[in-house]
């Protein structure tokens, strides 16, 4: 019930901010060493899947 309340506010702003940097650590990461597979950008979850397409591989 506590995350549903504005008792939770801070908790949830906190969680938003620590969540935002780790998905922008994993795009740059990524990005620096790991170009031809492209991270997603979640919408709704902290769960980030990985495109990896780009490397031509057979499924």
């Amino acid at each position: 019930m506590a995350a549903y309340t504005d008792e939770s506010a801070d908790w949830l702003d906190q969680l938003l901010v620590y969540l935002s940097g780790n998905m922008a650590f994993v795009r740059n990461f990524f990005a620096k060493h790991l170009p031809k597979r492209i991270p997603n950008t979640p919408e709704g979850t902290y769960l980030n899947w990985i495109d990896a397409h780009a490397l031509g591989m057979d499924p």
